[in-house]
């Protein structure tokens, strides 16, 4: 867990209740939230989405992600070695964004 990434994931998320995509609100890639913010220095980058209502339980949301196979396969790669997690909760919905690094 890596506390700037948490940071720019939180950024995220909080774009991600106003677009709900992987663009950000000035309709730039999410990427340019790296950029921005000085961390453009890792070579592999990625980032995951979901919104549910709030109180699903954090285990289920680790299921859905888990039996995604290219989700999968992202949350396990070796080339990320860190990450940032953000969660915004807007009325009874948590939009939450992950960023990988390496």
């Amino acid at each position: 867990m890596d506390q700037p990434l948490c940071g720019l994931s939180a950024i995220r998320s909080d774009e991600y209740v106003q677009t709900q995509s992987d663009t950000r609100p000035d309709g730039r890639d999410w990427s340019t939230v790296l950029s921005d913010h000085g961390y453009a220095h890792w070579s592999h980058t990625e980032e995951l989405r979901m919104y549910a209502s709030s109180g699903f339980p954090a285990s289920l949301l680790t299921e859905l992600w888990m039996d995604d196979p290219d989700t999968k396969t992202l949350l396990l790669s070796p080339d990320y070695a860190y990450c940032g997690i953000g969660i915004t909760h807007v009325d009874n919905l948590m939009y939450i964004v992950i960023i990988l690094a390496g």
